[in-house]
């Protein structure tokens, strides 16, 4: 009985700072750094406005094929979803514009800290993202006054933030099939990711158990990404991208069975960030390019004429809207005193 006791003591005594070890690691955790509030990395919990970040976590262990899917999953804002391929988000009033045209949108939408080129979320993968930052209402004025709603920054992976390999496939309900494949990694001051990813759907099928024809999609992409660190306080990035969903049916209101649109955006991005060993100046440099398609492949093969009959309509209305920017952003930034920076931009 004796030595029974002396194992118990022993089980407890071991057992009982185990409760006081997790709390000093706790509180070492460090703050969460965001860096869409301000245009600059800053803690969380110095910021004054409304941020939400959804982190790497969240995004892979979402069930989502696209960005508007996490954010839907996340309660970011209000969706108008028509096509699998064309949606748009209202946050505070503030609203995308129904074909995703950036430049007549309320709600910015921003990738590696510039514009993305589409307020569409739909026709952007989350298989190579890494985190998502949204600012809700005044505090996105920073960035102009095409973003009353908010600001939603779409954050992409590196070979410094997601290193290794990883091979992954589902498939579901409706002949749902996904997949994806990245690898990434440091090698001397090198860092390097590469990830391809795709999937489709057929038809859904309805609760009443009738098939709704022509609600199929189609999604394919491709990212790199290669770094440099100079040194710990001088960096230089290039990234280059395409991202698109294929094949997307299009109904419209009198249920078409023959209408389908292909929705692409590709960017590349190089960029340099650099401070001086203080920390009191920094400058952030960035020359991208972005390509945004919109190809609608519409047909009306049949239509009503003022009879109310059928007559023939259009067999081919084939019709591509593109958006192609290219854009600079320099960005100088000297601290005075704690607190109080002065920062000089052109964009």
């Amino acid at each position: 009985m004796s030595r029974r006791f002396r194992a118990l003591a022993l089980a407890c005594g071991c057992a009982l700072p185990a409760p006081a070890v997790a709390q000093d690691r706790a509180d070492l955790r460090l703050d969460e750094i965001v860096v869409t509030a301000t245009g600059r990395p800053e803690p969380r919990s110095a910021i004054a406005g409304t941020v939400q970040v959804i982190d790497r976590t969240t995004i892979e262990n979402s069930t989502g094929t696209s960005v508007t899917d996490v954010l839907a999953e996340n309660a970011v804002g209000f969706f108008s979803e028509w096509t699998p391929g064309q949606t748009s988000i209202n946050i505070r009033g503030g609203a995308t514009d129904g074909q995703g045209k950036d430049f007549r949108s309320q709600v910015l939408v921003l990738m590696n800290g510039r514009r993305a080129g589409t307020a569409n979320l739909s026709k952007l993968s989350i298989a190579d993202v890494e985190r998502i930052e949204i600012v809700r209402g005044p505090s996105s004025v920073i960035y102009g006054s095409q973003n009353i709603g908010g600001v939603i920054n779409i954050i992409l992976k590196t070979g410094r933030t997601a290193p290794g390999t990883l091979v992954e496939g589902i498939g579901g309900v409706w002949g749902l099939a996904q997949g994806r494949a990245q690898t990434g990694g440091v090698v001397g001051p090198f860092d390097y990711y590469l990830g391809v990813s795709g999937g489709k759907r057929d038809d859904y099928v309805a609760g009443s158990g009738d098939r709704m024809a022509n609600t199929q999609w189609n999604r394919m992409g491709i990212a790199g990404a290669l770094g440099l660190q100079i040194d710990p306080n001088q960096r230089v990035e290039f990234t280059l991208r395409t991202d698109g969903i294929y094949g997307v049916g299009f109904r419209g209101s009198g249920g078409n069975l023959y209408s389908r649109d292909d929705r692409i955006n590709g960017s590349f991005d190089a960029s340099y960030t650099g401070r001086t060993e203080d920390g009191r100046a920094s400058l952030f440099a960035q020359v991208y390019s972005v390509t945004d398609e919109d190809r609608f492949k519409w047909a009306s093969p049949i239509q009503r004429g003022g009879t109310g009959l059928p007559v023939p309509g259009t067999r081919a209305d084939f019709n591509t809207r593109d958006l192609d920017i290219l854009g600079t952003r320099f960005q100088p930034r000297v601290t005075l005193f704690s607190g109080n920076d002065v920062l000089l931009g052109w964009d």
